[in-house]
């Protein structure tokens, strides 16, 4: 009878599950399909994209701003803003839209993916893109070039998994990408500024540890020369290195999206001011502190610094400048959902939490169907 009982619950758990995510997923995409195209940057982007087009070059100045005549100028997302006029000039505004709602459910449903991945707990995976959501509202509602910089980097946080070998499609799709993305969005540096931050955190990791255990530090550097962390860590980077300097700049792109944040055209732009000068982001800033430190508090954590370091460094970056959320929002998520070893121990303590995993593991693949079927009937 008790097992009788469990089927049926999470038969019913299943069913649910794949009401809820079929019917949210699909009434998400349709809503971001269907929401007005903000004028913020767009247009402004188009008409870039309608230059080269036209043009067929490069221009060597800046061809509508007068502030920067003396600067040479570099066009850091110069496929995005292409691409986007050509979407326009075949599709019109629905075009646009509907490549709107593909960045933001994309980069929502790869979140969604690395938070599975980490956690192998739907439950806490789709939490963990709730809190996203909730971040990144304010970033997600206009369309520009940035978006396909967010995409790019969820993708880049799914592709490199440093923990294990990464296969020679994964190489190869992760060059690709880097390829993209330095031609899509100057963003494509937080890449192996991230990776080095972790790095970094991981060495002095080993060391704290090693140095516990009284290991002599000639020891410690050696066993570093060999930890799979670090060479799989130096082989990423350089692939990084290498393919973003495919672009038509070579590496003055690199200056110019290190050097970017000191021109004076941001000077009045809000999101290139401190935190405290944008209220509404500020606030969701400081609730999700208070947020994390009830976590911190409940859990105990563990500080590991591979991890916490990017973390931390984001944060120093978004108090200075207000832009840096986007990046922020999902390393801050990634970093407080708890790891798979946790969630398995949940299954055993509670059969609510257990039953709910059952049912989102077995509706979930059907769920996907039925939210392409609901997406395209809607």
């Amino acid at each position: 009878m008790n097992g009788l009982s469990q089927k049926l619950a999470s038969k019913l758990a299943a069913s649910v599950g794949f009401l809820i995510c079929s019917l949210v997923m699909s009434w998400a995409f349709v809503q971001f399909a269907q929401h007005p195209l903000s004028y913020t940057d767009l247009w402004g982007h188009l008409a870039y994209g309608r230059y080269y087009d036209t043009k067929g070059e490069f221009p060597d100045q800046e061809p509508f701003l007068s502030t920067t005549t003396n600067h040479k100028f570099i066009a850091t997302p110069w496929l995005s803003q292409w691409g986007g006029y050509k979407i326009h000039e075949a599709s019109g505004a629905v075009g646009l839209q509907l490549t709107y709602a593909v960045l933001v459910a994309g980069s929502i449903l790869f979140f969604l993916r690395l938070i599975k991945r980490q956690s192998r707990s739907w439950t806490l995976a789709i939490l963990g893109a709730i809190w996203f959501v909730i971040l990144e509202q304010q970033q997600l509602v206009t369309i520009r070039p940035q978006l396909t910089g967010v995409l790019c980097f969820l993708l880049f946080l799914n592709l490199v998994n440093l923990r294990r070998t990464l296969s020679l499609l994964q190489l190869g799709s992760l060059s690709a990408l880097m390829v993209f993305w330095a031609n899509a969005h100057g963003s494509f540096a937080i890449a192996p500024v991230i990776l080095i931050i972790a790095l970094s955190g991981h060495v002095f990791d080993v060391l704290r540890i090693h140095g516990r255990r009284g290991t002599p530090l000639s020891q410690s550097i050696r066993f570093l020369r060999s930890d799979r962390f670090v060479l799989r860590s130096l082989g990423v980077l350089g692939i990084i290195f290498v393919t973003t300097f495919i672009n038509p700049y070579g590496w003055r792109l690199w200056v110019e999206v290190l050097t970017f944040g000191k021109s004076p055209n941001l000077y009045d732009l809000i999101e290139w001011m401190p935190l405290w000068k944008t209220p509404k982001q500020g606030t969701v800033f400081l609730l999700s502190g208070f947020a994390l430190l009830a976590i911190f508090l409940v859990r105990q954590y563990r500080l590991r610094l591979q991890l916490w370091l990017p973390v931390f460094a984001l944060t120093v970056q978004v108090i200075r400048v207000s832009r840096y959320f986007v990046w922020w929002s999902p390393m801050i998520v990634k970093a407080v959902i708890p790891d798979w070893r946790l969630a398995e121990r949940w299954k055993r303590y509670s059969r609510v939490y257990a039953y709910l995993e059952r049912g989102l593991n077995f509706s979930l693949p059907g769920g996907m169907i039925g939210v392409g079927i609901a997406s395209g009937i809607a």
